[in-house]
């Protein structure tokens, strides 16, 4: 509505405007007017002529005076104008204050919630943890009322997978995996080769007490298997395969490994299996590492820590060297199963007691 007022104004304007000249042009009419009035005649101006310029002038005043009224009524339409602009502008400048005020609020809300979420989150994550390790405790304490895998599977623990232990003869809980499937389940496994993802060149310490991870590639320590194998008798079952997928077995009806004063030495007999009994000459020989045993340099020599005596025909903790290699007896290798210069891609070493 203002905006239509302001254009019949503007074409008023227009309508009533007078120039400079038509203005002079009156001043003119006026002075002659007002000379004629004090000398009537001199000037060769007529009665008539007079009357008629009379009229004129009076119809341009008239004139200026409409249009200096038009021009006031534009002068306070744009006055007003201004001021309706002005105060818009000031509104329009306030509602977006106070949007922006609205929006500040609830972007910190907003943050302060989802802290609060966090924060919700970070003690759910807290009672998770604290719940999953009292489960975990709960289900070792009561794994660990069992003396090793058999004694799981008998008591209804038939999957294979890592489970606590507590052997008689063993002053703590242990960790290991158990194979519950094969040969009628109940074994625990002592060694694993299957990726070459572990280093088993390492030092006496580390075989006395076990490396590696009981899902992947491990030594489970000979002080472990000192404690397992001497509580009461075990067999032993090898498993072998190269990369061929040649799968071979060999089966040791007792087994056992010495104390530590005795340099964990093995007894191992009664053979059976479908592959060349290759790991009965290690019997009655002592564990050597590179770092201690009898047999210090076979160990340097074959890369591994093992029962060497002078020095091997079975080196399943060798350097993981994949299939063929041409140097000499270092590899994952048993001599009656493709010789000394080819690395077998799988092994496990596992005990059952009878």
């Amino acid at each position: 509505m203002e905006r239509r007022m302001v254009e019949e104004i503007y074409l008023m304007r227009a309508e009533f405007k007078v120039d400079l000249e038509s203005m002079r042009n009156i001043s003119d009419m006026v002075s002659a007017a007002v000379a004629w009035n004090r000398n009537p005649g001199e000037d060769g101006m007529s009665t008539a002529t007079y009357a008629h310029s009379e009229t004129h002038i009076r119809e341009q005043l008239e004139l200026l005076k409409r249009g200096l009224s038009v021009e006031k009524r534009f002068s306070r339409s744009v006055e007003s104008q201004l001021k309706w602009l002005t105060e818009s502008e000031i509104q329009r400048n306030r509602l977006l204050n106070e949007a922006a005020n609205r929006t500040a609020l609830n972007i910190e809300s907003l943050i302060t919630t989802v802290n609060g979420f966090s924060s919700v989150k970070n003690d759910v994550n807290d009672i998770r943890t604290i719940m999953e390790s009292r489960q975990e405790k709960e289900v070792n304490e009561k794994e660990s009322a069992f003396t090793d895998c058999l004694d799981l599977l008998r008591h209804g623990y038939t999957t294979n997978g890592v489970y606590s232990i507590h052997p008689t003869s063993l002053w703590r809980p242990l960790k290991v995996y158990c194979d519950q499937t094969t040969a009628g389940g109940g074994w625990t496994v002592i060694q694993r080769r299957q990726d070459g993802s572990e280093d088993f060149n390492r030092h006496w310490i580390d075989y006395a007490y076990g490396f590696g991870s009981l899902q992947g590639e491990f030594w489970l320590g000979n002080e472990f298997i000192h404690r397992l194998t001497t509580a009461v008798p075990n067999e032993l079952r090898i498993e072998l395969e190269d990369f061929e997928n040649d799968f071979r077995l060999a089966t040791y009806g007792q087994f056992a490994v010495g104390p530590y004063s005795d340099l964990d030495r093995s007894s191992i007999k009664f053979f059976t299996g479908n592959v060349t009994d290759s790991f009965s000459s290690h019997n009655d020989w002592q564990f050597s590492t590179t770092d201690n045993g009898p047999s210090k340099s076979c160990s340097v020599s074959h890369k591994g820590g093992f029962w060497y005596g002078s020095c091997h025909t079975v080196n399943i903790n060798g350097l993981y060297l994949k299939g063929q290699h041409t140097s000499y007896a270092d590899g994952v290798n048993w001599y009656g199963f493709r010789g000394f210069h080819y690395s077998l891609k799988f092994t496990e070493m596992k005990i059952r007691p009878h």
